[in-house]
């Protein structure tokens, strides 16, 4: 693996950051979130987080005890707690101007119990019988918390013949390197039978998802949603619940590995959206993902992309909408009529119904999960309809319903250069310089003013990306790309950060302590060759994360 160049430090005085330049010459050879207790509503902020999800799922209600004389403030966007009391500390307000990396809300914690099974699953009309899920539901449940909050995940494994570990996409896990969840670099796997339970603070706010980092087992189903209910820069009336875009193959990614080794990447089979698809095209609308909005109200939708190796473009027939959120950081509103997502990106965006007279001219508006061109690769012969849904207005009760479903596209050649999501664990970096063209030091231009923070981000074919974080965060964090196939062939490396303060955490730490009896659990299971999927066979045969 090649090494990295780094940004001349008088380039970054201003930020105060480290910076790397990244290259595409890069080789590679309670289960619904419970408070943990009952606790008066009187003196201090206690709210549904506003506006409510739909009618499809729990709500969840935002605590903070500790914090006598704060309450609920959303005055204006951005607003989320205001300090009323008579002594006030460093901070009287919590909003998206606040720097999370120093002041965080104190929450309540919740707990939540995700079981990790083979199971066979029935996504787009074709039965899949080598899944891997949590709680025998596809996607996983969904789990939500507050900014603030601490989450405590236990996580069982009950696999037959894989070890298991979960990652906890874009938490920034300060100071926490052992609940980061990547095998061989934060902790041994879970092995069969046994459980772990991760600990970690919400300290950003957003939408992410959690994944198995186990080898290739998330392409298998092991993924779910997570939002950190927080402020937000753009008011809205309601939100849906988060929409996850995947692309699905119908056989075991395990057993598809070997092309991306023989450089002929596998060609995915379908679109997948929330759980559901319609492999055979036959338009009923039962199969479909549907959810339901008025005309004229805003809605918040939060888009996911947990593909394999897919960036979806996505959009809607008629409508424009607001860009409000990317990753875990709010950002200024913007306006489009379209948004690529690359592997692991989140977006928050903001739908407006049309008004019912403008909806009454068509009633229909199809929903557009386009996979982007040299950004994917899917089977022959199966269309190249990118309408994965369908927005209906109903004439008679003034309702619009939002039915979402996945369709087969072309095959792409597979000479094409391919971009690279780049995902960075324990932070968030800004984007510097994001280039198609070939790496020239003499032809830096580093974007420094108010440059766009995320925890992933797409390296264009051939070209190059310039991140900047700040080194401020103990442990070794796995930088990668997040396409499955790639990081398995060994697309990623590790930085490892601030050794000394890293050796700190290790002293008196019950997180350390089981991470040192979870890996003796795994060496007396891995010992046992009758384990193995392969009993006369080798065990792994990629990076294994």
């Amino acid at each position: 693996m090649k090494s990295l160049n780094l940004i001349p430090r008088s380039s970054l005085k201003r930020l105060g950051l480290a910076a790397l330049y990244i290259g595409s010459a890069l080789a590679w050879p309670e289960p619904h979130g419970a408070p943990s207790r009952n606790v008066p509503r009187d003196d201090f902020p206690l709210f549904n987080p506003l506006p409510s999800t739909d009618l499809n799922t729990r709500l969840i209600r935002c605590e903070y005890p500790s914090m006598k004389g704060w309450t609920y403030s959303n005055k204006k966007n951005g607003d989320w707690l205001k300090y009323v009391g008579s002594k006030p500390g460093d901070i009287t307000e919590y909003n998206i101007d606040t720097d999370n990396d120093k002041y965080v809300p104190q929450g309540i914690t919740r707990k939540y119990h995700l079981e990790v099974t083979d199971e066979s699953v029935n996504m787009d009309g074709t039965m899949f019988d080598q899944a891997k899920v949590f709680n025998k539901q596809y996607p996983g449940p969904w789990i939500q918390a507050c900014w603030g909050d601490d989450l405590e995940i236990t996580v069982t494994n009950k696999l037959k013949h894989n070890g298991t570990a979960i990652h906890w996409h874009g938490i920034r896990m300060m100071e926490n390197m052992f609940n980061d969840g990547v095998p061989g670099v934060t902790q041994c796997p879970i092995p069969p039978g046994s459980s772990m339970t991760y600990r970690f603070k919400a300290s950003q706010y957003g939408s992410s998802w959690y994944h198995s980092h186990y080898s290739l087992q998330y392409a298998d189903g092991l993924f779910g949603p997570m939002t950190i209910h927080g402020p937000t820069s753009a008011g809205y009336d309601k939100a849906v619940d988060p929409l996850l875009m995947t692309d699905h193959l119908h056989s075991s990614a395990f057993e598809e590995y070997h092309k991306e080794l023989e450089g002929k990447p596998p060609l995915m089979d379908s679109i997948i959206l929330n759980g559901k698809g319609d492999y055979d095209q036959t338009g009923d609308l039962k199969k479909k993902y549907r959810t339901v909005l008025r005309p004229g109200k805003k809605y918040l939708l939060r888009l996911i992309n947990t593909s394999v190796a897919t960036t979806f473009v996505f959009s809607i027939d008629g409508h424009k909408f607001q860009v409000v959120g990317s990753d875990f950081v709010p950002i200024e509103p913007y306006v489009t009529d379209h948004i690529a997502v690359g592997t692991g990106q989140r977006y928050h965006i903001i739908l407006e119904g049309l008004s019912e007279e403008e909806a009454r001219k068509n009633g229909r508006y199809w929903v557009r999960t386009t996979p982007a061109k040299g950004c994917s690769k899917f089977a022959p012969g199966r269309g190249t309809d990118d309408r994965t849904g369908v927005i209906y207005y109903n004439k008679d009760d003034g309702w619009v319903y939002l039915v979402i479903t996945g369709k087969k596209l072309k095959q792409l050649s597979s000479q094409v250069a391919v971009a690279h999501p780049i995902h960075l664990h324990g932070h968030d970096f800004v984007l510097l310089q994001q280039s198609m063209e070939p790496w020239d030091s003499t032809k830096v231009n580093l974007k420094l003013e108010n440059p766009p923070r995320r925890d992933v981000t797409l390296l264009p074919a051939g070209g190059f990306i310039v991140i900047a974080f700040k080194p401020d965060n103990p442990g070794s964090w796995l930088l990668h790309c997040h396409i499955a196939w790639h990081v398995s062939a060994g697309l990623a490396l590790q930085v490892l950060e601030r050794k000394e303060d890293l050796k700190a955490l290790t002293v008196n730490n019950p997180d350390f302590d089981f991470m040192q009896e979870n890996c003796r659990r795994w060496d007396a299971w891995h010992s046992d060759k009758t384990n193995y999927w392969n009993p006369s066979g080798h065990f792994q045969d990629d990076s294994g994360v």
